[in-house]
C-alpha cells in the first residue's frame, strides 16, 4: 500500500456524464474516462452481501491487473492489487477470470495495445483457455457496443 499526501484532479468540460454498468459515475472527457464509485453502490457487492465491503475486495474483482488501482479519499491512500507492479513491468495480466469472457479478452488486448504494454503470462493463458473462433461474433458485437468495431482486426491479431 502506498500513502499519498496530495491528489488533485483539474479537468474541465466533462461531457456525457452517466452511470457505468458497474454502478459508479462515469465522467467522460474527450477520449478519457474516470469512474467514481461508492462502495455501497457497487453492484457485485450488493449482489453478494457475504463479501466484505472494502477496496481490497473491489480491486480483487477487477478483470485486469492494471485496472485494480484505487484511491481512498477518506484514508488518503492508494490501493493496488498487483496494478503498480504490472505498470512498472509494462505488463497487463488477468487478475480475476470470473467475469464475462468476451469483455475481458477485448479489454486485455485493447489496453495492452493502447498502453504499449505486453500481455503477461496470466493474460496469455486466459486467451488460450477462453478464445475460440466461435467467439468472433460476440467480440464483434462487443466492439460494436463500445463504438469501436474498426478494432476487430487488431483484437483478432492477438487472438491467433
Amino acid at each position: 500500500m502506498i500513502e499519498n499526501k496530495d491528489f488533485d484532479f483539474k479537468i474541465k468540460n466533462f461531457s456525457k456524464n452517466k452511470f457505468s454498468r458497474f454502478g459508479g459515475l462515469k465522467l467522460e472527457y474527450s477520449n478519457f474516462e474516470i469512474d467514481v464509485f461508492d462502495l455501497e453502490n457497487i453492484f457485485f457487492l450488493k449482489e453478494n452481501p457475504c463479501i466484505k465491503k472494502n477496496l481490497e475486495n473491489v480491486l480483487k474483482s477487477c478483470d485486469l491487473t492494471t485496472s485494480a488501482l484505487a484511491y481512498d479519499l477518506a484514508e488518503n491512500k492508494i490501493y493496488s492489487f498487483r496494478a503498480i507492479e504490472d505498470i512498472y513491468k509494462k505488463e497487463i495480466n488477468v487478475s480475476n477470470d470470473n467475469g464475462e469472457i468476451v469483455p475481458t479478452l477485448c479489454r486485455l488486448i485493447l489496453h495492452s495495445d493502447k498502453m504499449n504494454f505486453k500481455i503477461g503470462k496470466t493474460g496469455i493463458n486466459y486467451i488460450k483457455k477462453n478464445y475460440s473462433p466461435e467467439k468472433d461474433k460476440e467480440i464483434k458485437d462487443f466492439l460494436e457496443y463500445k463504438n469501436i468495431p474498426h478494432l476487430f482486426s487488431l483484437v483478432k491479431k492477438y487472438l491467433n
